[in-house]
C-alpha cells in the first residue's frame, strides 16, 4: 500500500496551498548542448631560446540531465463530503533537467485504499495563483516546454462516489481515496495555453522519453540524456527511470444518520390514559428520531417526510424536538420547531444534528 499522509483537514471543494503556485527559477546547472572548449598552452625553450608555444584543445557538449520531481502539496487528506464532486487536490512538477523539458502527466489509482474516485481528471493551475479556478484552470495530459529549474502546480480533481447511478454508491464516513500523479520526460508535446509567471504551457499528446544513455560510453559531440528521476509512488516507478510520482489523499467526513419509528397509544374513548388501546378513536402518538451516530461531520438539511397511513387521521400539533445528546431522549425534549401535513404526509425540516446528537419529529393520529 502506496505512503500516505493522514490528517483530517477542514472540508472543502477546493484545496488552497499558500506557497505552492510554479514560478520562473535559476536554471539547474550548465544547459546542456553547451559547447564547453579548453585550451592548454605550452611554453619552452632550447638552448636557452625561446621556441613556438605549443598549445591543445578539447572541446566537449554538455550532456543532458534529465531529472523531475513530482510532490503533493497538501499539508494533510484533504476532507470532502461523501457525493462531492470536483474535488482536488493538489501537486507540484518541478523541471530539475539542464534542459527545456515537456513532461507526459498521468493519474492513477492507488490500490489498498478504501476507494477509488471516480471521474478522475489533471488540470494545470494556467493563472499560476495556487487555487483551482473552476473555467480558468486547464484540462491537460502534459506540460509543454517547462523551462530549467520552472515549477507549476497541478490539479487533480475527482468525484467522491463510488459507483454513479440513481441513487449513487457514496463512501462512508472515514474512508479514504488516493490518487498518485505522474510526470515523465517526452518530447513532441503540443503546446497550448501558456502558464502564468512561467516559460511553460499547458500540453497535449507528446511521446515518452525512454532512451537513457547512462550505459553507453561518452560521445563529446552528441548530446546524450542520463535519467536522474529518484523512486516515486506509482506502480513500477524505480529511480532513474525517466518518471516520477507521487500520492496525493481525500479523506470522507460524513454524517452518520439513523432513523428509528415508535409509537405510544396515548388514550382510548373506553379506558381513557389508563391502559389504553389501539381501538378506533385511540390516540397514537409517533415518535421518529434521527441520530447522528458516530459521523465527523455536520448533518444539514435533514428533512423527514412520513406519509399518514390509512386507517389514522392525524390530530393536533406536529413538533419537532432536539437536537439533544443522544444519552437524552428526544422524544420529550424541547419542542423547537413545528412541521405540516399535506396532502397525507406529514413532513418537518430537523435542526442540524452535529456528531452525537439526535432530533425528533413528534405527531399525533387518531385511530379511524
Amino acid at each position: 500500500m502506496t505512503r500516505k499522509r493522514m490528517l483530517l483537514a477542514s472540508i472543502s471543494a477546493f484545496a488552497v496551498v499558500a506557497g505552492a503556485t510554479g514560478a520562473a527559477a535559476a536554471p539547474v546547472g550548465v544547459a546542456a548542448g553547451t559547447s564547453i572548449e579548453n585550451t592548454v598552452f605550452v611554453d619552452y625553450k632550447v638552448n636557452n631560446v625561446d621556441q613556438n608555444q605549443v598549445e591543445a584543445t578539447d572541446t566537449f557538449v554538455v550532456d543532458r540531465k534529465l531529472d523531475v520531481t513530482v510532490t503533493w502539496q497538501d499539508s494533510a487528506a484533504v476532507s470532502v463530503a461523501p457525493g462531492q464532486t470536483d474535488v482536488v487536490t493538489t501537486f507540484l512538477v518541478t523541471n530539475l533537467s539542464n534542459d527545456t523539458v515537456d513532461f507526459l502527466l498521468a493519474a492513477e489509482q492507488v490500490t489498498g485504499d478504501d476507494f477509488d474516485a471516480t471521474n478522475v481528471r489533471i488540470f494545470v493551475d494556467t493563472n499560476n495563483n495556487g487555487v483551482f479556478d473552476v473555467g480558468t484552470d486547464t484540462l491537460a495530459s502534459s506540460l509543454a516546454d517547462l523551462e530549467s529549474g520552472e515549477a507549476v502546480t497541478v490539479f487533480v480533481v475527482s468525484d467522491m462516489i463510488i459507483t454513479p447511478g440513481s441513487p449513487p454508491t457514496l463512501p462512508t464516513d472515514g474512508q479514504e481515496a488516493s490518487v498518485i500523479l505522474s510526470a515523465q520526460f517526452a518530447t513532441g508535446v503540443t503546446a497550448g495555453a501558456a502558464i502564468t509567471g512561467v516559460a511553460g504551457f499547458v500540453g497535449t499528446g507528446g511521446t515518452a522519453i525512454t532512451t537513457d544513455d547512462s550505459a553507453s560510453a561518452d560521445n563529446k559531440t552528441t548530446v546524450q540524456n542520463t535519467f536522474a528521476d529518484a523512486t516515486g509512488d506509482a506502480t513500477g516507478d524505480d529511480a532513474k527511470d525517466g518518471v516520477h510520482s507521487d500520492t496525493g489523499t481525500w479523506i470522507i467526513a460524513g454524517a452518520n444518520l439513523t432513523a428509528s419509528k415508535v409509537s405510544t397509544v396515548i388514550d382510548d374513548p373506553v379506558n381513557g390514559t389508563t391502559n389504553p388501546k389501539a381501538i378506533p378513536g385511540a390516540t397514537i402518538e409517533y415518535c421518529i428520531v434521527v441520530a447522528n451516530t458516530s459521523g465527523s461531520a455536520t448533518a444539514t438539511n435533514i428533512v423527514v417526510n412520513d406519509p399518514v397511513p390509512a386507517g389514522l387521521t392525524q390530530t393536533g400539533a406536529i413538533n419537532i424536538t432536539g437536537p439533544v445528546a443522544i444519552a437524552t431522549n428526544a422524544c420529550t425534549a424541547t419542542v423547537t420547531g413545528a412541521g405540516s401535513i399535506a396532502a397525507g404526509e406529514v413532513s418537518g425540516t430537523l435542526d442540524d444534528l452535529d456528531p452525537g446528537e439526535h432530533a425528533a419529529l413528534v405527531f399525533r393520529a387518531t385511530v379511524d
